[in-house]
Formats: structure tokens, C-alpha cells, sequence
């Protein structure tokens, strides 16, 4: 009976474990000289993850809308660290003023969301201006 209930316990352990029973450090960094925001995350876990058990999506703070970025989601060299460089940060096309964007990442690990991590992130429209009047002369 014992060897029964230590196979069914060893059983239920192996099908995985929630998101939430996870340990996972979750970091976000702006680049602005970059033009990037670099989400890591490491799992802290003898279990081993791959960029597929992972749904990372993008959205502007307090706009209700999300952006799903799994797609860019790498392993980085450590086992179980992953990255995703996000360099998709234009501001809406109607506001060519230099400002502060807040986004928000919130990760999914096996459909279950897991944290959500902020960065800020400041455009830069002088930049982007002078690169289009750039453009036109060559």
C-alpha cells in the first residue's frame, strides 16, 4: 500500500506544478541609447523550461490593451533564463512629442499568469525627426 501512494504522490509531482508554486525573477531594463526594453527571467527550478512553456505579453500602462511578444522570447545562455529584447516601442502616431512610455510584461507559464514586470521607457521625437528628414537626401 505505502509503494502505491508514493508512485500516485511521485505521479501527481511529475504532471507539473502551477505557476504560482514556481520561483521565477522577473526583471525589465529600458535602453533608451538602444531604442530597446530587455525583459530576463529565470526559473528557479530543477525542472527544465523551454521558450514554448512561456507567454510573455506587452501592454501600455493603464490602456487595457495587451500585445502578445512570445515570439521574441530566447533562451539565454544559463539554463532556465530566458530573454526577450523588445525594440517595438513607437508611441501612437498622433503624438511626435518627446515623452515617457510606462509598458507592463506580464508573464504566462503554461497559461497561468505568473508576475507582470513595468519599464519606462522615454521616445525620443527629435531623433526620430531628424532621421526622416535623413531619409529624404539619400
Amino acid at each position: 500500500m505505502f509503494l502505491f501512494v508514493a508512485a500516485v504522490l511521485l505521479l501527481a509531482m511529475s504532471q507539473g506544478s502551477s505557476a504560482q508554486e514556481l520561483e521565477i525573477d522577473l526583471y525589465a531594463e529600458a535602453y533608451d541609447n538602444r531604442d530597446m526594453i530587455v525583459v530576463t527571467w529565470e526559473v528557479k527550478s530543477s525542472q527544465t523550461f523551454s521558450t514554448s512553456d512561456f507567454r510573455l505579453e506587452k501592454s501600455r500602462l493603464n490602456s487595457g490593451r495587451s500585445i502578445n511578444v512570445s515570439r521574441l522570447i530566447e533562451s539565454d545562455s544559463a539554463p532556465n533564463s530566458f530573454r526577450v529584447e523588445d525594440t517595438d516601442l513607437r508611441k501612437e502616431s498622433n503624438d511626435e512629442t518627446a515623452d515617457t512610455q510606462v509598458f507592463v510584461y506580464t508573464l504566462f507559464v503554461n497559461g497561468e499568469e505568473y508576475d507582470s514586470v513595468q519599464a519606462g521607457y522615454t521616445t525620443n521625437a527629435v531623433r526620430r525627426t531628424w532621421g526622416s528628414i535623413k531619409s529624404m537626401f539619400q
